[in-house]
């Protein structure tokens, strides 16, 4: 499976996750890619829960990460990851960009390489 951040997910992800967080993330995404809820209205981005390392809490008052998964091409996109304590929703700038993203807009450059096969 290949995997893809968007710039907005990789700009932040390290005010989010510790690189062992995100290899968890990852892991979990790869083997259970459908298990996040679907978000309405966002045209298959689903939403799915995990631990906030850096401030030590649980998946349910953790992190919020919405992500796609398109089972033909076998891509997972991550969109946006934001904690639950910071905002307790999507904000309407945040879903009119989800909202505008494409998984075609997706370019080689925004796949994700495991730094431990380096």
């Amino acid at each position: 499976m290949r995997i893809a951040f968007s710039k907005a997910f990789r700009e932040s992800m390290f005010d989010y996750f510790t690189q062992e967080s995100l290899q968890m993330l990852l892991e979990r995404l790869v083997h259970a890619p459908e298990a996040g809820a679907l978000m309405r209205g966002l045209g298959g981005i689903r939403k799915i829960r995990a631990p906030d390392a850096l401030h030590h809490t649980g998946a349910r008052s953790g992190l919020r990460i919405l992500y796609a998964y398109d089972r033909r091409k076998r891509l997972l996109v991550l969109y946006l990851a934001y904690r639950k304590r910071d905002q307790p929703d999507l904000l309407p700038q945040q879903r009119a960009y989800l909202i505008h993203l494409s998984l075609i807009d997706i370019e080689d450059e925004d796949l994700w390489h495991d730094p431990r096969n380096n």
